[in-house]
């Protein structure tokens, strides 16, 4: 009845289900064809691109191009086929479309999550939130001292800001010292637990890549990660390993090149 579910399912390519339904005499804008087109235009092409969503006229776009080269029926979608379709899918859940904005069911999914997550996490402070500006004064300055250099203003704010805040964002450009900045962060967060007579902190450290993940084991001297790795991601799995009820086991979990990171990674990093 709908040979499209295989291709929805990376089970068969869109061409080999095409070339099922067009034996099976299925029009050109069925509902199950323009599903999967939408499918393969909100998830790959506009993630290809690194679109969280796609406007309208960007999806009709995307659709009639990716059936160009894909498909075996031959022919495009009109505006009013997808107008009428993006309202029958919303209204099935199986896309969502706000304001001219159409996503793909999943990928809006992740979106609110870290928009929610990162929100709640705004207003929490870390366990290191009161600790006395003495002995955080003290633990920067013998990292300045072992590192053989002196941080700038900027620097050594953002050294506080992460010690001090459960979730940061460090950015600037190369050669800014961002590198040296980090490295400060775990010494100072290391010294001050040593200080405290606490146990030894978890540090995870992870990249979108073998190679950004290896930069950080070269400038750190720490182990390092891919973020796929760190999550155990097993894309086949129907279910991710670590999540809200059995998160990362580590105390804190830096993050390098987090602009190459998808919305769809982000919410898994985050819920977990």
């Amino acid at each position: 009845n709908n040979p499209y579910m295989l291709c929805n399912a990376r089970i068969l390519s869109f061409k080999v289900c095409d070339k099922i339904a067009k034996d099976l005499d299925f029009s050109l804008t069925s509902r199950n064809r323009v599903e999967a087109v939408f499918n393969y235009a909100l998830k790959e092409r506009a993630g290809a691109k690194g679109h969280v969503y796609l406007t309208v006229t960007q999806l009709l776009e995307e659709c009639n191009a990716f059936m160009r080269d894909n498909a075996e029926m031959r022919g495009s979608f009109t505006s009013s086929v997808v107008a009428e379709h993006i309202k029958v899918l919303a209204t099935e859940r199986k896309i969502v479309a706000e304001n001219g904005r159409v996503y793909s069911y999943e990928r809006y999914a992740s979106e609110c999550a870290v928009a929610d997550i990162l929100t709640r996490r705004s207003c929490v402070r870390s366990r290191y939130a009161s600790i006395d500006k003495a002995l955080l004064d003290e633990c920067i300055s013998e990292m300045q001292e072992e590192l053989g250099f002196e941080l700038d203003p900027l620097q050594k704010d953002a050294v506080i800001m992460a010690i001090k805040n459960q979730t940061s964002v460090l950015t600037g450009g190369p050669g800014c010292g961002k590198t040296s900045t980090l490295r400060t962060v775990i010494g100072v967060l290391e010294k001050m637990n040593l200080r405290m007579r606490k146990p030894a902190l978890q540090i995870a450290l992870a990249a979108p890549t073998g190679m950004a993940a290896k930069r950080i084991v070269d400038s750190t001297g720490k182990d390092a990660k891919t973020i796929h790795k760190l999550l155990e991601y097993n894309p086949a799995a129907l279910f991710q390993i670590h999540c809200e009820s059995n998160p990362i086991d580590a105390d804190y979990i830096i993050l390098d090149e987090t602009s190459m990171v998808d919305i769809d990674i982000a919410a898994m990093l985050l819920r977990a």
